[in-house]
């Protein structure tokens, strides 16, 4: 068995990659946030609505 600190570590990376697909899948949420990588998609998909 893997010890503990390595097995949080996994743990970590797995939550971090949910939390940053979620940006990306929802551009506002990110920007509310205060990260603003995905304006650009923000854009284009209130676009793509209208």
């Amino acid at each position: 068995m893997a010890p503990i600190a390595d097995r949080v570590a996994k743990q970590n990376a797995l939550f971090e990659e949910y939390y940053q697909a979620g940006l990306k899948n929802f551009p506002e949420r990110a920007t509310s946030y205060g990260d603003y990588r995905y304006n650009s998609q923000a854009v284009q998909n209130q676009k793509a609505k209208t």
